[in-house]
């Protein structure tokens, strides 16, 4: 099983090949962590420091980066959902440490508050489920993720069609 510690909006690609419409590819494992890893490895990157990027890393990263897992991804995926709904990061600090104590202390702004405009509730629901600073209150599988995004009420559901229409109509 791998992490990859620096799920960011620059490290996700949406592609479009073939019949295959919005393909998502995720990029960049300079960082990835085998979770099974028990003694260093000298041609990894050191599992117990502070790595990825300040605004999508998860509280454990910052408190105790040894014990960072796959729910510290699902936080990065919600911190990058709540950017993609808001456009803006869920983090408003300007230093590493006013960021590192966001993500530890400050609860995220409802994304319908940030932008002004109502969500559906199930979805910012899930998102903000993503951001609980505790990883045991976030989903606890990228399956269980899917499912709650699948059974989201109020959410249309996003076809091939729809993603071949959005191709289509993309210069």
């Amino acid at each position: 099983k791998l992490i990859h510690r620096d799920i960011k909006p620059a490290n996700i690609v949406v592609l479009n090949k073939g019949r295959q419409h919005d393909r998502v590819k995720v990029l960049d494992f300079g960082l990835v962590k085998e979770v099974r890893a028990t003694k260093m490895d000298p041609s990894l990157s050191n599992m117990s420091a502070l790595v990825g990027t300040p605004l999508y890393l998860a509280p454990e990263s910052i408190t105790a980066p040894e014990t960072v897992d796959h729910r510290s991804d699902i936080y990065a995926l919600g911190a990058v959902a709540y950017y993609l709904l808001t456009g803006s990061p869920f983090i408003k600090g300007r230093t590493m440490v006013e960021i590192c104590a966001a993500h530890l202390y400050e609860k995220p702004e409802p994304p319908s508050q940030r932008i002004g405009k109502p969500l559906p509730k199930s979805l910012e629901t899930i998102v903000l489920k993503c951001l609980e600073k505790s990883p045991d209150a976030r989903p606890q599988s990228a399956s269980e993720l899917v499912d709650a995004l699948d059974n989201a009420e109020g959410v249309e559901v996003w076809t091939n069609a729809n993603a071949r229409a959005a191709w289509a109509e993309t210069p």
